[in-house]
């Protein structure tokens, strides 16, 4: 503890063994702060050889949009604002004049169903210099599988040449190549034998190109995926990858992948991308934020929410709702403790106020046409009428189609509009 707070504490508290108690409660606080901090630094040490900028965000899509809750030091470098500067404000702080309308309809629509999404387009550094800004960014799921963050691995190619490829045939195309030579790849024959590959697979195999020479491209992984890769290659009619695997064998690195594949073609020889996404850093990521909120937590309180979905059959447009949805665990009790039952039992709508009905109505059909939405209303619990806001979000197919309704509602906190 810093002498000026501890000169602080001795000068307005009188009671000694308030003052301990005090002083212990601080210096307890200090320590995990230490720890989690500490654990932040390993793991951007551990990440930020593997990407120009890593930026996690929020998943509320609504305007402003999904703010950001971690930048890393090469953020900082790549844009010129701190950390201080864009923690809290949106990815939109490095969007403008050229920024691509189009790339940004495509991007919303894939986050909007949950999807991945790779593009690039035109962002603006602090000072108003453009550059061109390359995004992979993945959804992270909590442990109950439901959407935590977005995570975007960032690249700032604009000085990239073409010389700077791995160009294996001339055929291959260009585009692919350059949209994909940051993505951990590597291109193989049917044999298994690697053509060629790029830095952030060498670096993430430990392998140097006269290495992977000597290999077939199964030996990277255990004992057991490394069969499962092989018979996928001794198929004779192509090959298709997909699913989790884990590095071992002639990797000394314990990482999980996610493995897919696709035939980039090739003039005289059948050749197989293979595309690795590192569940392992993923993991970590995660880790480090539940450990942050935990201690966010511990100092501020946090508060409760509940989450609720509704089949698409429960719902008739803005007409009525026929079923309770479904709630999760057991959040509703702790929120709205003895009436949980109730709401439980005859769901939301019949406890919602009269006057707020329609609106509600109104907002559930909206999430329902593919609009996430937030709405706030009050809920009538015995003769008392709570106030809450609700988040929505409509639940789709690769296709599109709304499957059902999926909420997060909590009590309104005095003073938020």
């Amino acid at each position: 503890m810093s002498e000026t707070l501890k000169n602080l504490l001795e000068s307005t508290i009188k009671d000694e063994a308030f003052l301990k108690d005090a002083t212990q409660l601080i210096d307890d606080l200090q320590t995990q702060l230490e720890t989690v901090t500490h654990r932040l630094e390993l793991l951007e040490k551990a990440i930020s050889t593997d990407y120009d900028s890593i930026v996690i965000t929020e998943v509320d899509l609504d305007k402003p949009g999904p703010r950001i809750v971690y930048v890393n030091d090469g953020f900082t470098r790549m844009t010129g604002y701190s950390r201080e500067e864009a923690i809290g404000q949106t990815p939109r702080m490095l969007q403008g004049e050229k920024t691509d309308p189009e790339v940004l309809r495509v991007l919303r629509e894939k986050l909007h169903h949950g999807q991945s999404f790779f593009g690039h387009t035109v962002n603006y550094r602090k000072d108003g210099s453009e550059f061109i800004n390359q995004w992979d960014i993945h959804p992270i799921f909590d442990d109950a599988g439901d959407l935590a963050y977005w995570v975007s691995y960032q690249h700032d190619i604009s000085q990239r040449k073409q010389s700077e490829l791995t160009l294996m045939d001339a055929d291959l195309e260009f585009d692919d190549l350059f949209e994909e030579s940051k993505r951990v790849s590597v291109d193989v024959d049917i044999q298994g034998n690697v053509l060629s590959a790029n830095k952030m697979f060498r670096d993430m195999t430990g392998l140097d190109a006269d290495q992977l020479k000597e290999i077939k491209v199964w030996d990277i992984f255990e004992a057991g995926h490394s069969s499962a890769l092989k018979e996928a290659f001794s198929g004779g009619n192509g090959v298709d990858v997909s699913g989790e695997f884990k590095l071992g064998n002639v990797v000394k690195k314990d990482i999980d992948v996610v493995v897919s594949s696709r035939n980039v073609g090739g003039t005289d020889q059948e050749v197989i991308r293979l595309l690795l996404q590192n569940k392992s850093a993923q993991s970590k990521i995660m880790e480090a934020l539940g450990e942050r909120s935990a201690w966010m937590g511990s100092l501020f309180g946090t508060p409760e929410h509940v989450e609720y979905r509704y089949p698409l059959e429960a719902l008739h447009g803005d007409e009525e709702i026929k079923d309770a949805p479904t709630f999760s665990g057991d959040a509703l009790e702790k929120v709205f403790g003895e009436e949980a039952s109730a709401l439980r039992a005859a769901g939301l709508y019949p406890h919602v106020h009269e006057d707020d009905r329609q609106g509600y109505l109104s907002f559930i059909a909206e999430v329902q046409k593919g609009t996430s939405k937030t709405h706030t209303y009050r809920i009538v619990i015995g003769n008392e009428a709570v106030n809450v806001i609700d988040y929505a979000v409509p639940v789709a197919d690769d296709s599109g189609q709304v499957l059902s309704v999926k909420g997060r509602l909590s009590k309104k906190i005095s003073g938020t509009n």
